[in-house]
């Protein structure tokens, strides 16, 4: 007679799991329908592959690729990031997924060099999958990547080309990083440059694997040339560059790889500051720059 009351406290449990199983599907399928209803769709697959915010009205898609490495997607801290611009509102955002994002659990023990390259490869096949599902929509997509997100927008021209997307800003990246700096972040350590000029390394790492993974994501890119990788292009017009002279991350671009910018006509913005100050100080001037007056 005790195992009735059981009994119905799983089947009302397995009730109500439903319901809210239900619920959540339905309310997917009200947000694809309400971003389709606006001219902007979706889809299960795309949906997945991204968080989103902003104009949905817009007839223009910002796809950010976002800053790290990280194994968690960043939205909110991009909401703040984009309070510092007027444009916030000009825009639907699409918030991007990365390989290590995407599939958090893969990058829990440490990895090897060469699976870092190959997650990296993945990651730059999510966002050309993604900027060909909103240009189908004849939507004009601007591209943003900040920091290693600047790493992967960098592969996806050298791979797919310039035209893929209308325009692609870059803040605090590099194309050249020294040997010194990527060559230790292979091993999962750290490194990074006094007054933006002079690199150093870090200690024998004690990092998490996790951590360690992050900086092999980040060596797994940094160990290209870009200046070569790029100088196969004649025009980068669509493309907007910003450096920190200061930048204790990534260094500041050397007068080789500012060279092959200004040569490409790239757009070249410069500050006056460290990592964060640079991409914080000038949002709003990539913006205009990149992205123009819509």
């Amino acid at each position: 007679m005790r195992k009735q009351p059981i009994k119905i406290f799983i089947y009302s449990a397995l009730m109500l799991f439903l319901l809210i199983s239900c619920r959540k599907a339905r309310v997917v399928e009200e947000e694809n329908e309400a971003m389709n209803n606006t001219g902007i769709a979706l889809g299960t697959e795309i949906m997945r592959l991204g968080n989103f915010f902003g104009n949905v009205s817009s007839d223009v898609v910002l796809i950010n690729v976002q800053n790290g490495p990280s194994n968690t997607l960043a939205t909110n801290e991009l909401k703040d990031l984009f309070n510092l611009t007027e444009r916030e509102n000009d825009f639907f955002v699409f918030n991007l997924h990365q390989q290590q994002t995407l599939e958090a659990q893969n990058f829990t023990e440490e990895i090897t060099f060469e699976a870092a390259k190959a997650a990296n490869q993945k990651s730059v096949d999510i966002l050309v999958q993604t900027i060909q599902h909103f240009k189908a929509q004849d939507k004009k997509v601007y591209v943003l990547g900040i920091a290693f997100g600047a790493y992967l927008v960098q592969e996806l021209l050298v791979r797919e080309g310039t035209t893929l997307a209308d325009q692609y800003l870059l803040m605090a990246g590099r194309l050249d990083i020294p040997d010194l700096i990527w060559q230790s972040f292979q091993e999962g350590n750290t490194g990074g440059f006094i007054g933006g000029t002079t690199p150093f390394t870090g200690a024998p790492s004690t990092l998490t694997p996790i951590e360690k993974n992050h900086n092999k994501l980040f060596a797994a890119l940094a160990f290209k040339r870009y200046t070569v990788e790029l100088s196969k292009y004649t025009d980068l017009t669509n493309v907007t560059y910003c450096f920190g002279n200061l930048d204790e991350s990534v260094g500041r671009l050397t007068q080789n790889e500012q060279a092959l910018l200004i040569t490409r006509q790239a757009n070249l913005l410069e500050f006056e500051g460290g990592h964060q100050e640079t991409i914080e100080g000038l949002l709003d001037e990539g913006f205009e720059v990149a992205f123009g007056e819509e």
